[in-house]
């Protein structure tokens, strides 16, 4: 006789699900959270087939949400620290900041003088 193995992923999905909600019931009191997390530990433990259509619609919410969340918080990074950090360089290193905008340079990159060997090409950086 072949068992099949449960589908882990949705265990651990609505496990998590069930933990939050306990959480939510100590930390906000509410007694609805609670039976919601006996439902879901009741389904997933009894009728595993009904509580799949939840974890994907959980764990798409979850998609989702890291995918605004990810933009926001790397918008933030980049104008509220990048921003300030390129402006205080340029500030406080114009000589620096000058030899990229010298008068008649058609490229930032600089020509190297130096013969090429089998070394040079070992240690590049």
């Amino acid at each position: 006789m072949v068992t099949m193995k449960p589908n882990i992923d949705t265990q651990k999905t609505i496990n998590v699900l069930v933990l939050a909600a306990m959480a939510g019931f100590i930390i906000f009191g509410r007694g609805w959270l609670l039976w919601t997390a006996f439902v879901l530990m009741a389904l997933n433990v009894f009728a595993e087939p009904l509580v799949r259509p939840i974890a994907a619609a959980w764990l798409k919410f979850a998609e989702v949400l890291g995918t605004v969340n990810s933009k926001i918080l790397l918008a933030i990074a980049f104008y509220f620290v990048l921003t300030p950090l390129s402006v205080l360089y340029r500030v406080f290193n114009k000589e620096l900041v000058l030899h990229f905008k010298a008068k008649g340079r058609e490229t930032l990159f600089e020509d190297v003088k130096e013969p090429y060997s089998k070394k040079t090409f070992e240690r590049q950086w």
